[in-house]
C-alpha cells in the first residue's frame, strides 16, 4: 500500500487530505512492536491506525497475523491496556488506496 501513497506523503510523513495523520512505513506490520503503539499514544497521538497486507498476501509470510495476535493479547509481546477504539488494524491489498483513506478518515472521526 505504501508505494501507492507516493505523491500524497509529505517529507515528514504527513498524508495529504487527512489532517493529523502521519504515516510510518515498515516493510511488514509484523515488525511493529506493541510498545511503539503505546509510546505513540503516550506522546499524544489520539489513535494508531495500522494498515497491513491481507494475511493471505503477506510477503513476509505471517507478519499480519502475528501483529493481530499481539494486539489481541494472544501472542507475546502483547499490547498493554489502551483505551478502547484508539488502535485499529485493517488489511488492504496494495491497490486499495481509496478504501484505506476512507477507513482512516472514519477511524479519525470516531476517536474520542
Amino acid at each position: 500500500l505504501l508505494p501507492h501513497l507516493e505523491g500524497r506523503l509529505g517529507p515528514d510523513g504527513t498524508l495529504a487530505g487527512v489532517p493529523g495523520a502521519t504515516v510510518v512505513g515498515l516493510p511488514c506490520v509484523g515488525m511493529l512492536h506493541p510498545e511503539l503503539i503505546e509510546r505513540a499514544l503516550a506522546a499524544g497521538a489520539r489513535g494508531v491506525y495500522i494498515a497491513g497486507c491481507v494475511p493471505e498476501d503477506c510477503q513476509a509470510r505471517e507478519g499480519s497475523e502475528l501483529l493481530a495476535q499481539r494486539l489481541s493479547g494472544s501472542r507475546l509481546p502483547k499490547l498493554k491496556r489502551v483505551a478502547p477504539g484508539c488502535v485499529r488494524l485493517d488489511w488492504y491489498s496494495p491497490v486499495e488506496v481509496r478504501r484505506f483513506l476512507r477507513d482512516l478518515r472514519a477511524f479519525q472521526g470516531a476517536l474520542p
